[in-house]
């Protein structure tokens, strides 16, 4: 059975990041305080700065010559003390799908929880969030990075494992130091849908609406991004639009206020 080498609170994150060869230090976006290692295979993890314990595990992180970028995939951030606190996905820069939010005792906070896409929230529903987001989260990013850099399961995420069906002894870890590929393949959790030729069409201005894309500013600039490129669908039957249409499960749950509102 796995035992890690240390726990889910520990400060040494840096090292154990910096341990895993080809990794790379530097800032994710404008927060010098946080810091950013990279690995080879384009994941990443932050660190707090007050306390040096885990802040965040990025599924693709993109190395800039000033600073990383956030790429498209899965985000699980920490809290001070390395409880999971959120887990989202984001594609072309906008939220996309669900976005969870954890209480202290692994349950889901109502206020927070939602679905998004591109962007926009869709549902409030605690019902719409797909049974299987949380264990694919667990199998394709945490528990692989946790393995690979030697950390434990912070209590709440070993209680989503035990609700969800999730054994950790079963999941491998991630292959940090292997090489990028030239094309990232989309977590289990959501489908990415294909473009068809080049998926950005640079533009300064507003050029008339075209079907099947969007002009918006980017990852890649301003300019029309092809509509398929940050169109994701939740695993299982259907699309978003037949989940979404679909009756809820029942439970309504208390006034929302936006996912990042603060707890009175």
């Amino acid at each position: 059975s796995w035992v890690p080498g240390q726990p889910y609170h520990s400060p040494a994150v840096r090292r154990l990041a910096t341990d895993i060869p080809g990794s790379q230090l530097g800032q994710l976006g404008a927060n010098a305080e946080e810091l950013c290692i990279r690995f080879d295979n384009g994941m990443a993890v932050q660190v707090h700065g007050q306390t040096g314990s885990l802040m965040a595990i990025r599924q693709r992180v993109m190395a800039r010559s000033d600073a990383f970028q956030l790429g498209d995939g899965l985000q699980a951030e920490y809290d001070i003390g390395g409880n999971l606190v959120r887990l989202y996905a984001k594609f072309a820069q906008d939220l996309e799908g669900p976005y969870v939010s954890f209480n202290s005792d692994s349950t889901l906070s109502l206020r927070e929880t939602c679905c998004y896409k591109a962007g926009r929230v869709l549902s409030k529903l605690q019902s719409d969030i797909p049974s299987s987001f949380i264990a694919d989260a667990m199998r394709q990013l945490i528990i692989p990075v946790k393995r690979a850099i030697d950390m434990g399961l912070a209590r709440n995420e070993e209680a989503l494992c035990t609700a969800h069906g999730v054994d950790p002894n079963l999941v491998p870890a991630a292959e940090l130091a292997r090489l990028e590929q030239p094309t990232p393949v989309a977590p289990p959790v959501l489908k990415v849908l294909p473009p068809v030729g080049p998926p950005f069409k640079a533009s300064d201005h507003f050029q008339g609406a075209l079907p099947g894309w969007a002009f918006k500013l980017g990852s890649m600039g301003l300019g029309y991004y092809q509509e398929s490129f940050a169109k994701s669908a939740v695993l299982g039957d259907g699309s978003w639009e037949a989940l979404l249409e679909a009756p809820p499960q029942g439970e309504v749950g208390p006034a929302w206020v936006g996912p990042f509102a603060s707890k009175a």
